[in-house]
């Protein structure tokens, strides 16, 4: 398959909080142009909502589900993991779709993400079921799954929720070189 747009989704790490989003640096190395539709403290769950994937389309989703895990009820969210699967293998396009850190928020960004998304729990409550979702949802070889909490593992000096920018350009060269070929450029 050859991508013919990047579609990027997400909260702030996609949006651009923390420097170049991943997403948009995938676009620049694919030279494919791309949307970043993406806004900080917004939830896949409110984002689904009219989402169209077009075919041939790589979908990033980096951070979409995190304001997700604050949720009292655990459902919509994953219902939208779940949604985002069938509109992008519907198509047949390909994600690239990371798991849910374990990252408290903090108190600044519970209070500033309240007048946009307002988090329902003061903790990650649906964390553990959302993840299980992106999971057992990414199968196949239309789909690639990142592992979160590895990444910020890794990157233990890091106290806030966002990584830097030069993290973020680390971990996604080490991403586009652990890709498989067939991924990128395969059918």
């Amino acid at each position: 398959m050859t991508f013919l747009f990047i579609l990027i989704l997400g909260a702030s790490v996609s949006s651009g909080w923390a420097g170049l989003p991943a997403g948009e640096r995938f676009a620049q190395w694919l030279n494919l142009p791309f949307a970043n539709v993406a806004r900080p403290c917004r939830a896949l769950s409110r984002e689904i909502i009219g989402l169209q994937v077009p075919p041939r389309t790589l979908v990033f989703n980096a951070d979409a589900s995190y304001w997700d895990s604050y949720e009292a009820n655990c459902a919509p969210g994953i219902a939208s993991v779940q949604a985002l699967y069938t509109k992008v293998k519907r198509v047949n396009s390909k994600i690239i779709i990371a798991t849910v850190p374990k990252r408290d928020a903090g108190g600044f960004y519970k209070w500033a993400c309240s007048w946009i998304e307002h988090p329902r729990t003061s903790t990650q409550r649906c964390r553990i079921k959302l993840n299980q979702a992106i999971r057992s949802g990414c199968t196949g070889p239309n789909c690639y799954l990142i592992d979160s909490d590895a990444i910020y593992t890794k990157h233990t000096d890091i106290a806030d929720i966002h990584l830097t920018p030069a993290i973020w350009r680390e971990e996604m060269l080490a991403l586009w070189r652990r890709l498989p070929w067939e991924f990128l450029y395969g059918r």
